[in-house]
């Protein structure tokens, strides 16, 4: 028995032990420092979330796709060339903004104007609404009260932090912008302002377009962020397919189910006991402003609120409010 050699490893983040012993002697013994960027699963975290993200992106718009092909709606196809089909290309609709130079052609190519231009009840071409209500799912604004949320201090809940001022700075900047005039409070009367392509003096001018030098409608430079949250994002939203309903009957009355899917709710494969088998499913995923719910919670850790130097998690299923001191 003790001819025997026994290995032993020690693997961490930072650095990986090794051990070779015979019996009691020690024949071989050392620690090998790893770079600390080596372990670090950082840069692989975040491009899993933007693998996630970019799925999800592409789903709400198959899911609004369908919806407006059932509406009777005219689709546009935004395929881009591939190796398989080089091919493919995006109709000019969608990627033209404005007209040509002559004057002469009327038509409204701007993605803002269109969101604008439908709020107020212009009458438009079916492709235009398509492509109005596309633009406007273009991203999800900040949900500040994510039903798993917890307060822990991790680089998610740093990048939420930072979102949610951003979401207050958005909210800074509709004031600044419009003052009390609440009925501009949507993002594409923002967006289009700060393009210079639309004026609160002239509401109803949808005839302008780029400046020389235009401000970034969507924190291009990444400076003074402003992100608008998921509420403003959820209102405009369904004041267009209201909007658009009226052009578009079999939209009516189904504003919540396109934008929340068959539940016709947020969350609710996470709220609602029975949706709970969906969840984490591609069910979660139909919907304009739907999104996967994560199947555990992964944060489940937290500090306590009355003893912070204690940890605390839940126990139980989601319902469930206990909890266990750590």
């Amino acid at each position: 028995m003790n001819d025997k050699l026994i290995f032993a490893f020690d693997l961490g983040s930072g650095s990986m032990g090794i051990c070779v012993r015979k019996g009691e002697e020690i024949l071989y013994l050392r620690s090998l420092l790893i770079d600390s960027e080596f372990g670090s699963v950082e840069t692989a975290a975040k491009l899993r979330r933007q693998i996630r993200t970019r799925i999800a992106h592409k789903k709400r718009e198959e899911w609004w796709r369908e919806q407006a092909g059932q509406a009777g709606i005219e689709v546009l196809s935004t395929a881009q060339p591939t190796k398989e089909n080089p091919n493919l290309k995006p109709d000019e609709r969608m990627l033209r903004e404005f007209t040509s130079g002559n004057g002469k052609d009327k038509t409204i190519y701007s993605s803002h104007l269109l969101r604008i231009a439908l709020l107020q009840r212009v009458k438009l071409e079916g492709w235009q609404i398509f492509k109005a209500v596309w633009s406007a799912i273009q991203r999800r604004g900040y949900d500040s009260n994510l039903p798993w949320a917890t307060g822990n201090a991790n680089e998610k809940e740093n990048d939420e932090k930072e979102n949610k001022n951003a979401s207050d700075e958005y909210c800074k900047k509709l004031k600044e912008f419009f003052g009390d005039r609440e009925e501009y409070y949507y993002p594409c009367y923002y967006e289009a302002c700060k393009q210079g392509i639309w004026d609160p003096k002239e509401p109803y001018n949808l005839t302008k377009k780029l400046a020389s030098n235009p401000a970034p409608a969507r924190n291009k430079d990444k400076t003074n962020m402003a992100i608008p949250s998921r509420k403003l994002i959820y209102k405009e939203l369904k004041e267009l397919l209201i909007a658009a309903s009226e052009q578009f009957p079999k939209l009516k009355g189904k504003e919540n189910y396109i934008i929340y899917g068959p539940s016709e709710k947020e969350y609710s494969s996470f709220k609602d006991k029975k949706y709970f088998k969906y969840r984490g499913t591609e069910w979660d995923w139909q919907g304009l402003l739907s999104q996967k719910v994560p199947r555990f919670d992964n944060r489940i850790i937290s500090k306590c609120k009355l003893i912070p130097r204690l940890n605390v998690c839940k126990a139980g299923d989601m319902l469930n409010k206990e909890v266990i001191f750590l």
